[in-house]
């Protein structure tokens, strides 16, 4: 299977390409804001590198959050104009289950709860078993109640969310790793997952929903 994997949930612009024989070709770089300007030419770099067209994918997978507003709009655009074009699924990856993803990756079948910072100094967090079903749905927690989550089940924290607090770390990176996106997008059922965006708030630039202004 040929799995191509977008992240622009937040500061990261990274692309990553699975081919047929295991090999993934990846761009990655550190944009802050710039995902706009940053993520087709990325894209069209691993394609060129892979000596492959976009129709060869068989799906694509897309960080949907949490994360920046913008960010996740980029690339959840893009994902699915590049699926329809291709004829091919494009499936959501949640952010913090990218997270748990990497963090079983580095540091073998653990739970794990995935911390990402929120507004006025809460996180947004997931609980995942060591197989990486979710134990239940993302949340808004305080420092406090993520460490009492966590020791409560055993599990390790991950994410730059993460708090101290005699909780094991297994890192605080703000972007998942881009492969943990990918495997998670060939093994997720693109019905149950679709690409669209994650919000646990509702988000700082949300559309106008009043009536227009009257104009004289």
């Amino acid at each position: 299977m040929i799995v191509l994997a977008l992240d622009t949930a937040l500061e990261d612009c990274a692309v990553a390409l699975r081919l047929a024989d295991g090999t993934i070709v990846r761009r990655v770089a550190t944009v802050g804001r710039g995902h706009a300007e940053a993520l087709m030419p990325a894209v069209a770099a691993v394609f060129a590198q892979a000596g492959i067209a976009p129709d060869a994918v068989d799906r694509i997978a897309v960080s949907i959050g949490p994360g920046s507003f913008t960010g996740l709009r980029v690339g959840v655009a893009a994902a699915r104009g590049l699926a329809l074009v291709a004829g091919r699924p494009a499936i959501g990856v949640s952010t913090l289950a990218a997270h748990a993803q990497s963090a079983r990756a580095e540091a073998g079948a653990v739970s794990v709860l995935a911390l990402l910072p929120a507004r006025a100094g809460e996180l947004y967090g997931q609980l995942f078993s060591a197989d990486g079903t979710p134990d239940g749905p993302a949340a808004v927690l305080s420092p406090e109640a993520a460490l009492a989550r966590a020791a409560a089940v055993g599990a390790r924290l991950a994410g730059a969310g993460a708090p101290e607090g005699g909780v094991p770390v297994v890192h605080r990176r703000s972007a998942p790793a881009i492969e943990a996106v990918l495997a998670l997008g060939q093994a997720l059922d693109p019905a149950a997952h679709p690409a669209l965006p994650l919000y646990v708030k509702p988000a700082d630039a949300a559309p106008q929903t009043g009536g227009r202004i009257a104009r004289r």
